[in-house]
């Protein structure tokens, strides 16, 4: 009886201290996580474009078109969410999930701790910033891959590259340009008999165009 009394205490309190082992090891590592991503949230690459100065034609783009969120996004809680097996369980989350992506090294990819350091970062995130700071910060760190053998990071940069002109100068209609070839500049690249590139910016300004103007 005490042999059977001692073993249940000692699994009893051997796993009090399993759990909060495992709890103090998350905790660090949210804090470790958590300092990574502020620092890297309060570095400003330049040239940096605030929120308040990006074209409202762009925002439309992203929040409609490229990254659509929904309320239940904005109202994301649980921590148990974090957790899950996939970020594709965040449908609503794409723009959270493009910054992390872009914040986080990939030399890990594909790694147990890949994903747990990326879903402690989107708890983070979403914890401490707001949707307007995380747009603001993927669309001036964007990645435009490699380009005259430098790398070409942010669409104010790849604004002056593509079409010689700050984000702000640009029209819709290169506006919606510099969005289609975000998505692969290499196949994208704004030739003018480039068909592919011109088919995608129509499709895409037809997406945004107000209800009842004419079509591009």
């Amino acid at each position: 009886m005490r042999s059977i009394t001692f073993t249940l205490t000692f699994f009893f309190f051997g796993s009090l201290l399993v759990l909060g082992a495992l709890g103090l090891f998350g905790l660090s590592e949210y804090v470790r996580v958590g300092k990574s991503v502020d620092r890297a949230m309060v570095f400003k690459p330049h040239p940096y474009v605030a929120y308040a100065q990006l074209p409202p034609a762009l925002i439309k783009i992203f929040n409609e078109v490229e990254y659509p969120q929904s309320a239940m996004c904005n109202e994301w809680s649980g921590l148990e969410k974090t957790f899950s097996d996939t970020p594709s369980l965040h449908p609503d989350c794409n723009l959270t999930w493009e910054l992390i992506k872009i914040l986080m090294p990939t030399a890990t990819q594909g790694s147990f701790i890949k994903e747990y350091e990326d879903h402690m970062t989107f708890f983070r995130l979403h914890v401490k910033y707001g949707y307007n700071e995380i747009l603001e910060q993927v669309i001036n760190r964007f990645p435009f891959g490699k380009v005259e053998d430098r790398e070409l990071n942010g669409f104010q940069n790849a604004s002056v590259y593509y079409f010689k002109k700050s984000l702000n100068e640009l029209s819709l209609e290169q506006l919606a340009g510099l969005v289609v070839i975000s998505r692969n500049p290499a196949y994208f690249y704004p030739f003018e008999d480039n068909k592919m590139y011109l088919r995608n910016r129509t499709f895409l300004l037809n997406l945004i165009r107000p209800s009842g103007t004419p079509a591009y």
